[in-house]
């Protein structure tokens, strides 16, 4: 009930984060439009001491994905799938400014997604409540 209850309660965060990260301004052949955008997923912190740690933010390739575009002859540097440049995005450069976007989710979400979590905790709740119901009449 815990992970259920914690990764809905991230949902909003992750769409927001979703709607507010760029698109490419000019064409490019070593970016393709919505990779950073296809790339913000939820995913679950298995080796954590508490209950359930789910985290949003950009993820990148997996070391199977990078192996396989440097073995059939591109450069790391070129692959257009990679969202490695998210943090030049979304911190900024010395020759580029900031366009933030998950902190930007973040602080304009989090009321929403402790809401979105509790509601859930007691919709699960509620069920293992009815579910005891039923077991203590028989």
């Amino acid at each position: 009930g815990v992970k259920r209850m914690m990764s809905s309660g991230a949902v909003p965060m992750r769409n927001d984060a979703r709607r507010r990260a760029p698109l490419l301004r000019e064409p490019n052949q070593k970016r393709k439009p919505g990779t950073l955008r296809n790339a913000i997923p939820i995913w679950r912190h298995r080796k954590t001491p508490y209950a359930a740690t789910y985290y949003v933010g950009v993820r990148g390739l997996s070391k199977r994905a990078i192996r396989l575009f440097k073995q059939a002859g591109g450069r790391s540097a070129e692959n257009p799938d990679d969202p490695f440049y998210w943090r030049f995005v979304e911190l900024g450069t010395s020759k580029m400014r900031a366009r933030p976007f998950l902190r930007q989710a973040f602080e304009s979400r989090k009321a929403e997604t402790v809401h979105q979590a509790l509601a859930e905790g007691r919709k699960f709740i509620a069920q293992v409540a009815r579910r005891f119901k039923r077991t203590r009449k028989t």
